[in-house]
């Protein structure tokens, strides 16, 4: 499927390239490849010479499977951790990844990475996300009645869309609320661009960036921390950026969600505006060269130059 985590591989191994590493995204299946990412160089996991010795390999966090595969070969192993959920829900009893020989962990999360840090003692690096300014700009004159949200994501949503409907059937019969999945880029960007509401129902991520590009198009959020966020969103008093309840809690959550939703269906939404624009001024230190900047920097280091 398509996700920013993955988008976000194939940029790292863009940026290098562009810089003159001789970097390429690795699939395990044979002429595999994602629709809609950046074009770079791709490798196989299953083709015969494709890793050489002192190669350092990049592995997301949830495939201890291939760490395992890879752990005695002559090789540099680093982990990237994009979410935390997966780092031990994927191990077994008694194993961290310093069983698999893991030599540093590539984070873009502060709270990931003081999580790794603490539980494994393997040395972190920090990498920013970027969103794109292109497609995610708040053009206020396009916005209409529509809450979107990532479908696989959402934890609870049919219970919350009933308690909704309860209170005032218009919640759902007069906003469009629409599950985006799977989608290229430039038809979620849009999908973004034109909705009132990002919903974000997940309850585990690390640093979440479908939610700094909603903010960056002037999409009020509303959800949940889904824990590794709550350094980052802030839900009262005069920083507030986006509209927060306890993870999970999505009773509370469809209760604050009512003077939104009235507002969306009237199309006044003037007592949100310093909301969205903390939102979007939030977002603005994440650009790409920001991403590019730090990306140089970690392997720098990685590489010890």
């Amino acid at each position: 499927m398509r996700s920013a985590g993955i988008r976000l591989l194939y940029q790292h191994v863009e940026i290098l390239n562009r810089h003159g590493y001789a970097a390429a995204v690795l699939h395990t299946a044979q002429g595999f490849c994602v629709a809609d990412m950046p074009s770079v160089p791709i490798r196989y996991l299953s083709e015969i010479n494709t890793l050489r010795m002192n190669d350092y390999v990049v592995i997301p966090e949830g495939f201890p499977n291939v760490m395992s595969l890879l752990k005695d070969l002559p090789l540099n192993r680093i982990v990237i951790a994009l979410n935390w959920k997966y780092i031990y829900q994927t191990l077994q009893d008694f194993e961290d990844w310093r069983t698999f020989k893991i030599q540093k962990v590539l984070v873009n999360s502060s709270f990931i990475g003081d999580y790794v840090r603490w539980a494994m003692n393997i040395p972190v690096i920090h990498t920013v996300m970027c969103t794109n300014p292109i497609l995610y700009k708040y053009e206020p004159e396009k916005k209409v009645a529509q809450v979107s949200f990532i479908q696989r994501k959402m934890i609870y949503f049919e219970e919350l869309r009933r308690i909704l409907y309860s209170r005032n059937p218009a919640f759902i019969e007069k906003i469009v609320w629409r599950g985006m999945e799977d989608l290229d880029e430039v038809d979620y960007a849009r999908e973004i661009r034109q909705s009132r509401v990002f919903l974000n129902m997940s309850h585990a991520e690390g640093f979440c960036i479908p939610i700094w590009e909603a903010m960056q198009a002037g999409t009020l959020v509303a959800g949940y921390n889904s824990v590794g966020m709550q350094r980052e969103l802030i839900g009262s008093g005069a920083e507030q950026n986006c509209i927060l309840a306890e993870n999970l809690d999505y009773i509370t959550l469809a209760q604050k969600l009512e003077p939104l939703l009235l507002d969306v269906i009237s199309g006044d939404m003037n007592r949100w505006t310093p909301v969205i624009q903390n939102g979007i001024e939030c977002s603005k230190k994440f650009t790409m060269e920001e991403q590019e900047r730090t990306v140089l920097l970690a392997w720098k280091e990685i590489l010890g130059k």
